[in-house]
């Protein structure tokens, strides 16, 4: 009996594992999946418009303007990172390093979120609106295409 009780205290594999952090990862995770999925019967939802932000927050031309900016730098350099990370995934992949190619991927991907998520603050700046939805994103970028031709 005295045995049990020693050896309970010292190979707690639990603790080790993390299994009490292994769960509340897993209900965050949960959690998070059934915000995405929620749908929202009402639509997006503007607050407030872009001209009331502007005088809300007292924000000049120019902070607006060297915002735009920064965000369209912000987007290049994570275009510029999500380039080299998707050379370096495909080179692992040439080596036959499967497990590093998706990890490189997966680090492409949050390059990616990251460069979509500056390049939509960049365009409700340029486009003076707030509550843009992605049709309105889209929509931008092939009317400055359009404008080019």
């Amino acid at each position: 009996m005295k045995n049990r009780h020693f050896l309970r205290r010292f190979l707690d594999i639990p603790t080790w594992m993390g299994a009490g952090q292994l769960a509340e990862g897993a209900k965050t995770i949960r959690s998070m999946i059934s915000d995405i999925v929620r749908v929202n019967q009402r639509g997006p939802q503007v607050i407030q418009t872009f001209d009331e932000a502007v005088e809300r927050y007292q924000y000049t031309d120019e902070y607006l303007q060297a915002r735009q900016r920064f965000l369209l730098l912000t987007t290049r350099l994570y275009l510029f990172c999500l380039a080299l990370s998707l050379m370096y995934a495909f080179h692992l992949l040439n080596k036959g390093l499967i497990m590093a190619c998706f990890t490189t991927s997966c680090v492409s991907l949050i390059l990616m979120s990251f460069a979509f998520r500056a390049h939509f603050w960049y365009t409700q700046i340029k486009c003076k609106k707030l509550g843009m939805t992605l049709y309105d994103w889209f929509q931008s970028l092939f009317e400055k295409a359009n404008e080019q031709f």
